[in-house]
């Protein structure tokens, strides 16, 4: 595990770190070193609501403000017994001194060190570990790769004790799969890159998509699949169709979408194979996240479905689905690749 420091140059720095990027990063480097950490440990600070954006887990150590108000549930938020909240005294310059004399923060020098490390501890020692399985992969024969996924989302939705599943839909830029999944009468939300075509002129939700949502009785939004705003273990089905035409970082996205799929949960992941020397760029794409998903899964493909999709003459895409198992806690068992060399 690395710890890592980040902030503004003015930042006083913290000794025992692994590596310092105090004044290095842009706060767009700083997004994603936080979206692939464990722990953020922090004072209340911006950094800690942007972790909150991105569904990480922070140490915030609460002094002139109040962690009734303040405060994220899922956070280990560590109040000062000292005094707190004189951040609501008006005319005060509570970030900048103490109202009460003292030379330095004393509400926050009486958190002691101890009580940090036992609030990190719990929070890393109670992360659980999943194992994933290769329930299914098929290679998709004909012109039309979503009627392919459909078929296979009819044959696993039937096989669900649940009559209304959860579902998350990325990649689905024509709203094909979202708006079968809604006819079915499961609770759709599907979500589109930020810097896709489906936008007007204005950067919102284009007019069509909008009303197909309404029409067919699905939630739309904007999201990469980079940073879904899901919490943890939160859907029963996901769902990411084409991942091979936007998905440039596909070992960065295979990790988001299994984490918001709770245990028992399925991934159905498409890749669309291209033929056309033009899409030759796509085709790779989709192979080599087929094979990340494979590699990240611990499980095997077929030999001669990955030569199928490699040919690209015969099959239109394949579908692989990936069921998550139920977890046990990390302290009792060896980390997956999803959890092992993460920052603090």
């Amino acid at each position: 595990m690395l710890i890592v420091q980040v902030g503004t140059d003015a930042l006083m720095r913290v000794g025992g770190v692994d590596l310092d990027l105090v004044g290095k990063t842009s706060m767009g480097e700083t997004a994603v070193l936080l979206k692939h950490s464990l722990l953020l440990l922090d004072g209340d600070s911006g950094l800690v609501h942007l972790n909150h954006a991105l569904s990480g887990k922070s140490v915030v150590l609460f002094g002139p403000t109040p962690s009734a108000f303040f405060g994220y549930a899922e956070n280990a938020n560590i109040t000062s017994q000292f005094c707190t909240g004189c951040v609501w005294m008006r005319g005060t310059r509570w970030h900048t001194e103490c109202l009460r004399g003292f030379d330095g923060p004393k509400c926050l020098e009486e958190i002691t060190p101890s009580t940090v490390l036992e609030a990190a501890t719990a929070i890393l020692s109670g992360r659980p570990s999943f194992s994933y399985t290769l329930a299914e992969s098929v290679v998709i024969d004909g012109a039309d790769p979503v009627k392919g996924l459909e078929s296979v989302l009819r044959r696993h939705l039937a096989g669900t004790d649940k009559t209304r599943c959860r579902i998350a839909v990325t990649g689905d830029h024509d709203l094909r799969a979202a708006s079968f999944l809604a006819e079915q009468g499961h609770t759709v939300t599907s979500f589109l890159e930020p810097f896709g075509a489906e936008k007007n002129d204005h950067g919102a939700l284009s007019h069509a998509s909008v009303r197909q949502a309404a029409q067919c009785g699905f939630s739309l939004d904007f999201a990469s699949g980079l940073a879904l705003p899901l919490q943890d273990n939160h859907a029963d089905f996901v769902v990411c169709r084409d991942v091979g035409r936007d998905v440039y970082y596909s070992s960065y996205v295979l990790k988001e979408l299994l984490r918001v799929l709770q245990p028992g949960g399925s991934l159905i992941a498409m890749a669309a194979s291209r033929a056309s020397a033009s899409d030759e760029r796509c085709s790779s794409e989709c192979m080599e996240f087929s094979r990340d998903l494979m590699k990240e899964c611990a499980v095997n493909m077929p030999e001669h479905s990955m030569a199928k999709m490699a040919c690209g003459e015969t099959a239109s895409g394949i579908v692989c689905v990936i069921t998550k198992g139920v977890g046990v806690h990390m302290s009792a068992a060896k980390p997956s690749a999803f959890q092992a060399g993460g920052t603090v």
